[in-house]
């Protein structure tokens, strides 16, 4: 199973891609049927923040319109992470 994954591409947009992209793969590698989102919390450092906020905002995007036809997306502000539940 994999646990993390690497995206190498300089362009921040072209960064995204790659990061939906694998995350479409894992959902259907995987059989993912159930998502749980953590907040994103600011921290001294905005540039991090606000990365991380592209990042959360294309992954949710796509669990929404990967999961839009069942109630099975949690957004939870105690998780440390995004996890993803597959069979």
């Amino acid at each position: 199973m994999i646990n993390h994954f690497t995206i190498t591409k300089d362009d921040f947009a072209e960064r995204l891609v790659e990061i939906r992209n694998t995350v479409i793969k894992l959902i259907e590698e995987y059989d993912i049927d159930t998502v749980a989102f953590e907040d994103i919390q600011l921290q001294e450092n905005t540039k991090t923040f606000k990365v991380l906020a592209e990042v959360f905002g294309i992954i949710y995007e796509l669990v929404t319109v990967f999961f839009s036809c069942c109630k099975d997306i949690h957004y939870n502000n105690i998780h440390q992470q995004i996890v993803f539940i597959g069979r």
